[in-house]
């Protein structure tokens, strides 16, 4: 691939590390020929053709040439024998999504500081919509926003519509994406008018009043059908911005203001939302009404307030060489082979990553945790299925940890948070209503999950989607919540 894009290969890449963002465990890199910090994303590998990859780089090296402080930038494609992935910039804040949402990281959000992001999505797409070929983004959505070490904002994603719809994982993976993503569309791309520039106005409206009210757009309406009907006919997130802000110490002149602004961005009418070059004047005009000083103290009170909450959450930070990625998408890529027959003892590449699951300390770079639905990792649990059950080496998905704790016991350099994250997909694979039921039970009468957790996760549609919304929310609240999901589903015993 020639051009601003290149091939690399794992020879390129150092010190790659699976580490804790928010919810998710994702790879983190050191690219070394530039010595820059990156994220690699995996993308699905399985059944491409060589003209599917071919297009996928063509539009990498286009995306390439879009140069913005306010776009994620790429810096290459990963590809080897087995895996094929995108290399971005490191963005050490995360998705603007657990800015949000993430109350125990994030207790008060400063206004100040969320008007600056705001204008840097809004100078983002000012950029992509002023192109000589506008590119419109068409995804805009808070989990396609990330920010930076001082909390500036950049937009990823960009211009991957095509190509996601054909070959990409969605953000969150599934349906569940696709759902939660109605909420930022526009009534016409809901009513599939085609796609315009006001599109991605109406989406940065939805965004704006997400971030001043720290709640998901329309969570009471949990059938996707009644709320693309609802939005279609006019119906917008409450209460108003207005309200929201009023306990802030902005004019009541400027609050006005902005709040029609607002309004004027999720307009029904495609034709009254204003463009992207005046939305990013709007919210530089706003700014100036924050000191710079009154800014960088707001982002340092930020910055501090994290690094004090994350002391109290287990983390994870694992090293590992990169080519063991290939053997487990190797494993994935034949599993289709391997359903069809039923088999007591994994195959050999499966064998060893399974060793490395139970040796975590010689083993360490194959024990991958998994990290989503697409994710080669997902297969580091092969399903065991034996023909007779009473045999003792044969055990169901909620027996695999507690059968290697029997008669060596947890092994004390790994966190109930750690176990639960590493074993996630295997846990959503097997858990039962009554399971979720009484987890969800225990964690609110010990408190651990407050009435708006417990409504947030019984909100989703089906038992996949709240148990991966309950896993993700306990990794998230610490070692207690942890433990007690793993006692619940039998999979943790004390000595």
């Amino acid at each position: 691939m020639s051009g601003s894009v290149p091939v690399v290969t794992w020879k390129n890449l150092k010190t790659v590390q699976m580490v804790q963002m928010g919810s998710k465990l994702v790879y983190k890199a050191a690219y070394g020929p530039t010595g820059h910090i990156v994220f690699l994303k995996l993308l699905p590998y399985t059944g491409m053709n060589e003209r599917e990859i071919q297009e996928i780089l063509s539009k990498m090296e286009f995306i390439g040439q879009l140069k913005s402080e306010r776009l994620v930038q790429i810096f290459g494609v990963y590809k080897s024998p087995n895996t094929f992935g995108i290399l971005t910039d490191w963005m050490e804040n995360g998705s603007l999504h657990s800015f949000i949402h993430q109350r125990e990281l994030y207790p008060v959000l400063p206004v100040c500081v969320c008007v600056r992001i705001l204008s840097d999505i809004a100078e983002g797409l000012h950029y992509l919509h002023n192109l000589p070929c506008p590119v419109m983004h068409r995804t805009l959505k808070p989990s396609n926003i990330h920010l930076d070490a001082k909390y500036h904002a950049k937009i990823s994603k960009y211009g991957l519509l095509r190509m996601q719809t054909s070959f990409l994982p969605t953000s969150e993976g599934g349906n569940k994406d696709d759902e939660d993503s109605i909420v930022y569309l526009s009534p016409d791309r809901l009513k599939s008018a085609v796609p315009t520039l006001a599109d991605d106005t109406y989406s940065f409206g939805i965004i704006a009043w997400e971030m001043f009210s720290r709640k998901v757009p329309f969570q009471d309406i949990s059938n996707s059908l009644k709320l693309a009907t609802c939005i279609s006919r006019g119906l917008r997130p409450q209460p108003n911005l207005e309200l929201l802000l009023n306990a802030e110490n902005i004019q009541s002149a400027r609050l006005e203001d902005l709040t029609q602004f607002v309004n004027f961005c999720w307009h029904q009418d495609p034709h009254m939302r204003p463009s992207m070059t005046v939305c990013f004047n709007h919210f530089q005009r706003v700014l100036q009404n924050f000191s710079s000083d009154m800014i960088q103290k707001s982002v340092d009170c930020l910055i501090r307030n994290k690094e004090r909450a994350e002391q109290t959450l287990p983390t994870s930070a694992q090293e590992f060489d990169i080519r063991f990625l290939d053997i487990s998408c190797s494993v994935s890529n034949s599993k289709s082979v391997q359903r069809s027959r039923a088999q007591s003892v994994p195959d050999e590449s499966q064998a060893l990553l399974f060793k490395g699951l139970e040796h975590p300390r010689e083993q360490r770079s194959a024990s991958l945790p998994a990290t989503g639905k697409y994710s080669p990792i997902t297969h580091f649990l092969p399903t065991i299925e034996c023909q007779n059950p009473d045999r003792s080496h044969c055990y169901r998905w909620s027996q695999r940890i507690n059968i290697h704790s029997a008669s060596k016991g947890f092994y004390k350099s790994e966190s109930c948070a750690e176990i639960l994250i590493k074993n996630r997909e295997s846990i959503l694979n097997g858990v039962t209503e009554g399971q979720l039921n009484k987890i969800l039970d225990i964690m609110r009468s010990s408190k651990v999950l407050s009435r708006g957790d417990y409504e947030n996760i019984n909100s989703k549609m089906t038992l996949t989607e709240r148990a991966r919304e309950c896993l993700d929310m306990c990794c998230g609240k610490g070692e207690e919540a942890s433990r007690a999901i793993l006692e619940t589903l039998g999979c943790y015993r004390f000595s």
